[in-house]
């Protein structure tokens, strides 16, 4: 599993076959889950590459995730896909058996407005939105000179039927997250998120989950 799309010799993942994947000292996903306990809930963040423009649909990233999906679905409850990539996501929608439901979360790029990616994720289906932490306020990617609270894009978010995650906030920014109402936390600093989400007084009726994102 990989953050970017080239590995630590500066090849491109995409380029590689199984033989000289493993020789980069990658891991199957399958392999990687099964040594995971079962029950622990996973957020798989599918990152699609380029070539997957000129692929069929199920020999895409997302097409080949499907299979992992099926076989882990029944061992892990809490199991769920997100991705930047919309077009991602519906394939593994369409591609997934019927009875083999993932929740599908939307991932928006840095600053992203709250007021685009919101509906977005609603119209297209999707149970989750997950926004960069600068997209719930005012910042320097988007220049609208007036912004919505957080707390009422939240509000009409899980309106909507979406649960909202947050993406890398500081944990400066923490105690405006939970006081807004965001579920989910996606961290660097998982320490420090926690510190901050204890020391809030009162208590939220409902704390966000904390989940690591990668090492900065």
């Amino acid at each position: 599993m990989l953050h970017y799309p080239t590995c630590a010799s500066g090849e491109f993942v995409s380029d590689l076959d199984a033989t000289a994947a493993a020789a980069a000292g990658l891991v199957p996903l399958a392999d990687l889950l099964a040594g995971l306990p079962a029950g622990i809930g996973v957020d798989l963040d599918l990152k699609s590459a380029l070539e997957d423009a000129t692929r069929s649909p199920e020999l895409t990233t997302a097409g080949l995730l499907v299979p992992v999906l099926e076989a882990e679905r029944d061992r892990r409850p809490n199991l769920m896909v997100s991705s930047f990539d919309a077009g991602a996501l519906t394939i593994v929608r369409e591609l997934l058996p019927a009875g083999v439901p993932v929740p599908l979360g939307l991932l928006s790029w840095v600053g992203f407005p709250l007021r685009k990616a919101v509906p977005m994720a609603a119209q297209l289906g999707f149970g989750a939105v997950i926004a960069h932490w600068k997209s719930f306020a005012a910042n320097d990617i988007d220049p609208a000179p007036i912004h919505r609270e957080t707390a009422y894009s939240v509000d009409i978010a899980h309106r909507a039927g979406l649960r909202v995650g947050a993406w890398c906030p500081p944990p400066v920014e923490i105690p405006r997250m939970a006081a807004a109402g965001v579920d989910a936390l996606i961290v660097n600093d998982v320490a420090g998120a926690l510190a901050a989400l204890a020391a809030l007084s009162p208590l939220p009726r409902s704390l966000p989950a904390v989940c690591a994102d990668k090492s900065p």
